[in-house]
């Protein structure tokens, strides 16, 4: 098992420099609940996560504009799987 590491990444990162499509689709763990998002920036990349994270990133949803921050995990620069954190209001 790897050491799990976390780094801010740049400011300067471009969302395309990490994925080819900086728009995915996040699911409920009920499956019951589809929500688009869009990836404004990214502020940490992971290695060695305990959860397979990769990366943690800024996101819009696209039917309310609602920012929030997301666990991401890209695989082949793909949004393979997402956990959208809550934001206090």
């Amino acid at each position: 098992m790897s050491d799990f590491e976390s780094r801010v990444t740049s400011p300067e990162l471009e969302v395309l420099d990490v994925v080819d499509n900086p728009v995915f689709t996040d699911v409920t763990e009920e499956g019951e609940t589809y929500t688009t998002y869009r990836i404004i920036r990214f502020v940490y990349e992971f290695s060695g996560h305990p959860q397979g994270w990769t990366h943690l990133a800024v996101v819009i949803a696209n039917r309310t504009d609602t920012e929030s921050e997301a666990f991401l995990r890209v695989i082949d620069r793909v949004v393979d799987e997402s956990y959208i954190l809550a934001i206090d209001t």
